[in-house]
């Protein structure tokens, strides 16, 4: 039995194209096979989590408190109907503790916040992320529910990316902002995450010499295409995030020395047709020239023959590998050889490195010039080189609000009015663009320290059980994982965790790779036998569940009340009021609602009414400059030259970049 094992375990990590058939492994048993229906909610999910790429990743409120409803009425009724403890482990209860206990706190950070509702939707967001890890938890009891799950994901991903490749062709410079692709989600860094969300898992995909040939092939080629989409947004980010992912996938994950070999093959393709892929970049040449429908024409052939050549390449490497019968001993030296020729080419690497580079003291230096550097140098030929842009101001203010409270931070989603009264810079920007640096700001130790715990469960569910994994398993576990470590990896140094989405993809196959190990370690299940909930603990958690889906509902009726008084501000300033005031019934926190009363009850000649709404935003929300400059133009259509100045001075204050509140602020009476 021994034996056995040990072979299986050599079969998995064998180098690429030289060894045999692995044995298929056994399905583990299936407890609760039956309840097949189970997985349904989870494929809904990751149908409303891939159809928000085109909603701009689903970054408006409207966009994702819906499905976030939708999960937190799920895990209610979960709870309160079912009697069985979800499975048993130490390191499960800490990850879901984490992410449920940071929504706790955004929550409770409203009590400080200078903006009470900007922290309330924070902490619905952050609901949102943490149903969106625990739905496949609870529900994922099959492996082949998880399996099917997977697949959606990935192939709905693929399928986005050839959809975008044909609009590429046929739509050209619809596609296409500043000479980068910028759709689907009509966000650069944002469309690179999620194509560089689905990278490893195909791969992972084309790697095991158990699946078909043609199959195999074909997952390589659209690896290759998610690559070279990727490629495209010139997004520096995903490559740090793609690096993380590939720690799991390369690391950790089976077939691992094949992998590696397959996403060389990939990143060599890539770099052999680099240059008519960055055809539409190089005719922006950094903002001097102008891109036209035939430059992104060509981009697209170049991501075609991309595919091609790796589609040739995977099947004629697939053939080889299922035909090659050698024997035992040479199978051993070819592994050899294959595991010698990528420590080779890390050493090449290495070295050609460092010979690029030149003195790595002087090119570091370099770098960090251009990193603490406020405007972006944009390269006209690889833009992934440089360090510049704005990240060094946003962090620069997030430590610093850090510093200033530790402990709680200054309220969830509060970054920007520290932001605006200290940036060196006059981009209008309301995050510090990367999860540690926006929960040190908005939440301090405490919140940062909670999302902590939350990886760290994550990554020690899955450590703790994987030598019990299955192959199969493995394969499965390593390339889900390494999608959200994708995400997550990306969203540390960019602003997906706002980009609901996006980072709710990366999450939602953390919680299914977490779940896999979880509930199926071995062959057998984990606990044949649940555990019972008390059914006290069980009324508890189901109550509170209801009353987050009531509090992130009340977000989503306000925020549909204040478009629909947006919209009737042409038509009847009575019905924008009325409108406006049942908006404010539901969000009472909100000066959004205040200010759209202010200006329906100006529209109606009711000044003093009107300049109260006004000033009743600005008691609700002291920090927030654009209230002072609503009094300042409400005083200047009432000729108060003096008393606008005045407002704009307290504007300006909160604000001291703005171009148009340092004239305004000037202005003298006629």
């Amino acid at each position: 039995m021994a034996a056995s094992v040990t072979s299986h375990d050599r079969r998995a990590d064998a180098p690429p194209f030289v060894s045999g058939p692995a044995a298929p492994s056994p399905e583990p048993a299936q407890p609760g096979s039956r309840r097949w229906w189970a997985v349904v909610p989870l494929v809904l999910v990751a149908a409303l989590l891939l159809l928000a790429t085109f909603s701009v990743g689903a970054f408006d409120l409207r966009k994702w408190a819906p499905p976030t409803i939708f999960g937190l009425v799920m895990l209610a009724a979960l709870v309160a109907s079912r009697e069985d403890a979800p499975p048993p482990g130490r390191w499960v209860k800490v990850m879901l503790a984490g992410i449920w206990g940071l929504a706790a706190w955004a929550f409770l950070s409203m009590l400080w916040a200078a903006s009470p509702a900007s922290a309330w939707e924070g902490a619905a967001r952050v609901l949102c992320y943490a149903a969106l890890v625990t739905l496949p938890i609870v529900l994922a009891r099959t492996q082949s529910g998880v399996s099917l799950v997977r697949w959606i994901v990935t192939g709905g991903v693929a399928s986005i990316g050839v959809v975008t490749l044909v609009r590429m062709f046929a739509a050209g410079l619809d596609v296409f902002l500043a000479g980068r692709l910028d759709a689907p989600v009509d966000y650069r860094n944002a469309t690179a995450c999620l194509f560089g969300f689905a990278f490893w898992p195909l791969l992972s995909a084309a790697a095991p010499n158990d699946r078909s040939r043609v199959l195999r092939a074909l997952a390589l080629s659209l690896a290759s295409l998610m690559l070279a989409l990727a490629f495209l947004t010139q997004s520096r980010s995903v490559v740090i995030g793609l690096g993380i992912g590939g720690v799991i996938a390369l690391g950790a994950g089976p077939d691992r020395v094949r992998r590696a070999w397959l996403a060389l093959l990939v990143v060599a393709s890539l770099a052999a047709v680099s240059q008519p892929l960055l055809a539409a970049y190089h005719a922006y040449d950094g903002g001097h020239g102008v891109v036209t429908s035939h430059d992104v024409t060509v981009s697209a052939w170049g991501v075609l023959a991309l595919m091609g050549i790796t589609f040739a390449l995977g099947l004629t490497l697939a053939v080889f590998e299922r035909g090659l019968r050698a024997r035992a001993p040479v199978m051993d030296v070819l592994r050899t050889i294959a595991r010698a020729g990528l420590a080779v080419v890390a050493v090449v690497a290495v070295v050609g490195g460092l010979a690029a580079m030149g003195n790595p003291a002087s090119y570091a230096k370099s770098k960090w010039d251009d990193f603490r550097y406020l405007e972006s140098r944009t390269s006209t030929s690889l833009r992934l080189t440089s360090t510049g842009g704005q990240r060094y101001d946003l962090w620069r203010v997030a430590i610093d609000e850090f510093k200033r409270r530790p402990l709680a931070g200054v309220g969830m989603n509060n970054y920007a009015f520290s932001y605006y009264r200290e940036r060196r810079t006059d981009r209008n920007l309301d995050n510090a663009h990367g999860i540690g640096f926006d929960l040190l700001a908005d939440t301090g130790i405490v919140g940062t320290g909670l999302f902590g715990l939350f990886l760290v469960g994550a990554v020690a569910a899955i450590a703790t059980r994987w030598r019990r994994l299955s192959l199969a398993a493995k394969r499965s576990v390593s390339s889900l994982a390494a999608a959200g470590a994708v995400v997550l990896g990306q969203a540390m140094f960019d602003w997906e965790w706002f980009i609901a989405g996006i980072m709710g993809l990366g999450l939602f196959c953390l919680g299914l790779a977490v779940a896999q190990a979880a509930w199926y370690p071995g062959s057998e299940p984990r606990s044949p036998q649940p555990r019972r909930w008390p059914l006290g603990l069980r009324i508890a958690s189901a109550t509170t569940l209801a009353l987050a889906a009531v509090a992130v509902g009340a977000l989503f009726m306000s925020d549909h009340y204040v478009r629909k008084a947006r919209a009737a501000a042409d038509r009847s300033p009575s019905a924008q009021l009325g409108v406006a005031r049942t908006a404010a019934r539901f969000n009472p926190l909100s000066i959004d609602p205040v200010l759209l009363q202010a200006s329906a009850l100006e529209s109606e000649g009711r000044l003093r009414e009107a300049k109260a709404q006004l000033e009743a935003a600005a008691r609700q929300e002291p920090e927030n400059f654009v209230v002072y400059g609503l009094l300042g133009d409400f005083e200047v259509r009432r000729h108060h030259v003096v008393a606008a100045r005045a407002y704009y001075r307290r504007a300006l204050a909160l604000n001291p970049r703005d171009v148009g509140l340092q004239a305004l602020a000037r202005t003298r009476g006629r």
